[in-house]
Protein backbone atom coordinates (compact mmCIF):
# COMPACT_ATOMS: atom_id res chain seq x y z
CA UNK A 1 0.00 0.00 0.00
CA UNK A 2 1.12 3.51 -0.84
CA UNK A 3 -0.33 6.78 1.81
CA UNK A 4 -1.74 9.23 -0.84
CA UNK A 5 -3.13 12.77 0.37
CA UNK A 6 -6.14 13.19 -1.71
CA UNK A 7 -6.98 16.67 -2.23
CA UNK A 8 -9.57 18.49 -1.00
CA UNK A 9 -10.74 22.18 -2.91
CA UNK A 10 -12.51 24.95 -0.70
CA UNK A 11 -13.79 28.18 -2.35
CA UNK A 12 -11.95 31.09 -1.11
CA UNK A 13 -8.58 31.48 0.77
CA UNK A 14 -8.88 31.35 4.44
CA UNK A 15 -4.88 30.48 5.44
CA UNK A 16 -4.24 27.15 3.54
CA UNK A 17 -0.39 26.80 2.85
CA UNK A 18 -1.45 24.69 0.02
CA UNK A 19 -3.59 26.66 -2.90
CA UNK A 20 -5.05 27.32 -5.92
CA UNK A 21 -4.80 30.97 -7.47
CA UNK A 22 -4.53 34.33 -5.75
CA UNK A 23 -1.44 35.83 -5.32
CA UNK A 24 2.25 33.46 -4.24
CA UNK A 25 4.30 34.37 -0.85
CA UNK A 26 7.71 34.09 -3.05
CA UNK A 27 8.49 33.09 -6.66
CA UNK A 28 11.41 31.40 -8.08
CA UNK A 29 14.59 32.61 -8.33
CA UNK A 30 14.52 31.97 -11.88
CA UNK A 31 11.65 31.81 -14.51
CA UNK A 32 12.26 28.99 -16.86
CA UNK A 33 10.69 31.39 -19.87
CA UNK A 34 12.57 34.94 -21.28
CA UNK A 35 11.43 37.43 -19.29
CA UNK A 36 9.35 39.19 -22.56
CA UNK A 37 6.97 36.36 -22.11
CA UNK A 38 6.35 36.98 -17.80
CA UNK A 39 2.99 38.38 -18.87
CA UNK A 40 1.70 35.33 -21.27
CA UNK A 41 2.46 32.85 -17.55
CA UNK A 42 -0.13 32.81 -14.79
CA UNK A 43 0.07 31.61 -11.83
CA UNK A 44 -2.49 28.96 -11.55
CA UNK A 45 -1.26 26.58 -7.76
CA UNK A 46 1.04 26.24 -4.83
CA UNK A 47 1.65 23.00 -2.70
CA UNK A 48 3.38 23.38 0.50
CA UNK A 49 6.85 20.98 0.80
CA UNK A 50 5.75 20.12 4.38
CA UNK A 51 8.60 17.23 4.89
CA UNK A 52 5.35 14.82 5.02
CA UNK A 53 3.19 14.80 2.02
CA UNK A 54 6.36 15.98 0.02
CA UNK A 55 9.81 16.02 0.99
CA UNK A 56 12.07 17.74 -0.81
CA UNK A 57 15.11 19.51 1.01
CA UNK A 58 15.28 23.19 1.06
CA UNK A 59 11.85 23.54 -0.64
CA UNK A 60 9.43 25.27 0.52
CA UNK A 61 6.65 25.10 -2.50
CA UNK A 62 6.03 23.89 -5.65
CA UNK A 63 4.13 25.80 -8.04
CA UNK A 64 2.04 25.78 -11.41
CA UNK A 65 2.29 28.52 -13.56
CA UNK A 66 0.32 27.86 -17.45
CA UNK A 67 0.01 29.65 -20.39
CA UNK A 68 -2.41 32.45 -20.39
CA UNK A 69 -3.80 32.30 -23.88
CA UNK A 70 -6.46 29.55 -24.06
CA UNK A 71 -4.54 28.67 -28.06
CA UNK A 72 -1.48 27.99 -26.30
CA UNK A 73 -0.27 24.08 -25.08
CA UNK A 74 -2.11 23.49 -21.89
CA UNK A 75 0.75 21.79 -19.97
CA UNK A 76 1.40 23.28 -16.88
CA UNK A 77 4.75 24.15 -15.97
CA UNK A 78 6.57 23.29 -11.95
CA UNK A 79 8.58 25.57 -10.47
CA UNK A 80 10.62 24.75 -7.05
CA UNK A 81 10.46 27.45 -4.41
CA UNK A 82 13.46 27.09 -2.42
CA UNK A 83 13.44 28.28 1.40
CA UNK A 84 15.94 31.53 0.41
CA UNK A 85 13.55 32.30 -3.04
CA UNK A 86 13.00 35.53 -3.13
CA UNK A 87 9.41 37.15 -1.51
CA UNK A 88 6.90 38.44 -4.32
CA UNK A 89 7.07 42.36 -4.75
CA UNK A 90 4.18 42.96 -6.56
CA UNK A 91 1.30 41.37 -8.00
CA UNK A 92 1.97 38.38 -10.79
CA UNK A 93 -0.29 37.44 -13.54
CA UNK A 94 -2.58 35.26 -12.01
CA UNK A 95 -4.16 32.66 -14.58
CA UNK A 96 -7.82 33.43 -15.21
CA UNK A 97 -8.57 29.59 -14.77
CA UNK A 98 -7.14 29.96 -11.05
CA UNK A 99 -10.47 30.98 -9.10
CA UNK A 100 -9.28 31.14 -5.58
CA UNK A 101 -9.40 27.86 -3.27
CA UNK A 102 -7.81 26.50 0.08
CA UNK A 103 -6.63 22.80 -0.83
CA UNK A 104 -6.92 20.47 2.63
CA UNK A 105 -5.74 16.54 2.02
CA UNK A 106 -7.36 13.68 3.46
CA UNK A 107 -4.77 10.81 4.11
CA UNK A 108 -6.11 7.55 2.16
CA UNK A 109 -4.38 3.85 1.11
CA UNK A 110 -3.61 3.21 -2.32
CA UNK A 111 -2.99 0.25 -3.70
CA UNK A 112 0.16 -0.61 -4.24
CA UNK A 113 -0.29 -2.18 -7.46
CA UNK A 114 -3.45 -1.03 -10.62
CA UNK A 115 -6.12 -2.95 -10.05
CA UNK A 116 -6.56 -4.47 -13.20
CA UNK A 117 -9.86 -6.35 -12.82
CA UNK A 118 -10.97 -3.37 -10.72
CA UNK A 119 -14.36 -1.73 -11.23
CA UNK A 120 -14.21 1.38 -13.38
CA UNK A 121 -15.35 3.15 -10.07
CA UNK A 122 -12.44 1.67 -8.34
CA UNK A 123 -9.83 2.52 -10.65
CA UNK A 124 -11.18 5.77 -11.20
CA UNK A 125 -10.44 6.75 -7.44
CA UNK A 126 -6.51 6.92 -8.58
CA UNK A 127 -6.51 9.41 -10.73
CA UNK A 128 -8.33 11.88 -9.11
CA UNK A 129 -6.36 14.92 -7.36
CA UNK A 130 -4.02 13.60 -4.79
CA UNK A 131 0.13 14.13 -3.55
CA UNK A 132 1.83 10.92 -3.81
CA UNK A 133 -0.16 7.30 -3.68
CA UNK A 134 0.23 5.45 -6.66
CA UNK A 135 1.11 6.51 -9.96
CA UNK A 136 -1.98 5.31 -12.54
CA UNK A 137 -0.33 6.14 -15.72
CA UNK A 138 2.78 3.65 -15.17
CA UNK A 139 5.25 5.31 -17.65
CA UNK A 140 9.11 3.71 -17.52
CA UNK A 141 10.99 6.80 -17.28
CA UNK A 142 8.93 9.21 -15.49
CA UNK A 143 10.46 9.39 -12.32
CA UNK A 144 8.28 9.62 -8.89
CA UNK A 145 4.76 10.66 -8.97
CA UNK A 146 4.80 14.20 -7.24
CA UNK A 147 0.98 15.09 -7.55
CA UNK A 148 -1.35 15.07 -9.94
CA UNK A 149 -4.35 17.55 -10.77
CA UNK A 150 -7.36 17.15 -12.22
CA UNK A 151 -9.42 20.22 -13.47
CA UNK A 152 -12.41 19.92 -11.57
CA UNK A 153 -13.79 21.13 -9.60
CA UNK A 154 -11.36 24.27 -10.01
CA UNK A 155 -12.07 24.36 -13.23
CA UNK A 156 -8.94 24.19 -14.68
CA UNK A 157 -8.21 23.75 -18.97
CA UNK A 158 -5.82 20.69 -19.24
CA UNK A 159 -7.31 20.15 -22.17
CA UNK A 160 -9.74 17.11 -20.60
CA UNK A 161 -6.61 15.53 -18.95
CA UNK A 162 -4.62 15.72 -15.52
CA UNK A 163 -1.37 17.19 -15.16
CA UNK A 164 1.06 15.02 -13.36
CA UNK A 165 4.07 16.18 -12.20
CA UNK A 166 7.00 13.92 -11.37
CA UNK A 167 10.40 13.78 -9.83
CA UNK A 168 13.37 12.96 -11.68
CA UNK A 169 16.51 11.21 -10.57
CA UNK A 170 18.35 14.49 -11.27
CA UNK A 171 16.05 16.29 -9.00
CA UNK A 172 14.08 17.87 -11.68
CA UNK A 173 9.81 17.83 -11.86
CA UNK A 174 8.18 17.26 -14.93
CA UNK A 175 4.33 17.80 -15.66
CA UNK A 176 2.78 15.61 -17.73
CA UNK A 177 -0.46 15.82 -19.47
CA UNK A 178 -2.33 12.58 -19.36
Amino acid sequence: MFTAYYMEFTKGRNGSKSFVGGQPEKLPSVFPWPENENSEWGFLLELEVDGKRIDLPNVSAIQLWGTIDDGDDPSPVALIINKSSPERVGDVPVHPYAIEHDINFIEKPDPSEYPEGATKVEQGKLFKSKVGGLNPWSKEGSGQLLFQIHEMPVLFNFAGRVASAFLAPNGEISVELN
